[in-house]
């Protein structure tokens, strides 16, 4: 029974490795779940939020069982999507794609996530130009030491893309860190969900 057991376990991870490798992580598909692998599938299991799990998420301990491993196959028939109108994709790193014990490729927050999806209900098609950074790619492009952007708490509009975005809306969409053009030109590019609320300006 023991070895059964361990088979259906293999199984099972190497199922989610394999989901996790479509929606942009380059782990290998080994049945094994190492550090990196058990990261990886609690991003998952606190941030997916289509169906049942907008209100529900699923319980975050890293485990790839039957319930995790349904709500992945939900999640591929539904375009690989962390909620109803952002893919997983768009919250990956620019930086290197292949996971380290330093780079998640994909680090997200819950909240990030609704707060998009808010924002997307209040004023159309969001585009995102950044979010998750690594390490190694925030120092390369100059990002601050301690940017949300390194906890997957972050996202920066690409604002010819869509429309004006202003403090108060990106506020009531539940983001508390706002970061605007200027003084003069107060428009949101960069909206993130730490706890406490700031504002700043880029120039």
């Amino acid at each position: 029974m023991k070895l059964r057991n361990g088979r259906k376990a293999t199984r099972n991870v190497r199922q989610a490795q394999i989901f996790l490798i479509k929606i942009g992580i380059r782990l290998k598909a080994d049945g094994v779940n190492d550090y990196i692998t058990r990261r990886a599938v609690r991003m998952f299991q606190r941030t997916f939020s289509m169906g049942p799990y907008v209100d529900s998420p699923l319980v975050g301990d890293g485990d790839p069982g039957p319930l995790t491993l349904a709500a992945m196959r939900l999640c591929e028939t539904s375009n690989f999507k962390a909620s109803e109108n952002f893919a997983y994709r768009e919250f990956k790193t620019h930086g290197m794609q292949t996971p380290t014990l330093q780079n998640h490729v994909i680090r997200l927050d819950r909240d990030l996530v609704t707060a998009c999806q808010k924002l997307r209900r209040m004023v159309g098609p969001v585009v995102i130009l950044s979010a998750y950074r690594d390490s190694v790619h925030n120092a390369r492009i100059g990002g601050a030491t301690r940017s949300q952007h390194l906890l997957g708490k972050a996202i920066d509009m690409d604002r010819r893309k869509m429309g004006r975005v202003d403090e108060a809306t990106a506020r009531a969409a539940g983001f508390n860190g706002i970061g605007m053009l200027s003084r003069a030109n107060p428009v949101v590019i960069h909206m993130d969900v730490r706890k406490t609320a700031t504002r700043w300006y880029y120039t």
